[in-house]
């Protein structure tokens, strides 16, 4: 998750612009909780979830 907020921080925006700090705090807080809802402890265990029979994409 730090990666990706580091991400974000130096070039995620539009036109390679780093994101707000607001943007930045609003992001962290989504995707700790989306970890905690899926009980993930790696974004790999994403794999497991998109495999899934039961997922429609």
């Amino acid at each position: 998750m730090q990666e990706y907020i580091d991400w974000g921080q130096s070039q995620g925006g539009r036109g390679g612009r780093p994101w707000s700090a607001i943007h930045i705090r609003k992001s962290a807080r989504y995707l700790k909780w989306w970890r905690e809802a899926l009980k993930l402890g790696a974004m790999s265990d994403l794999d497991m979830l998109f495999d899934s029979p039961h997922l429609h994409v």
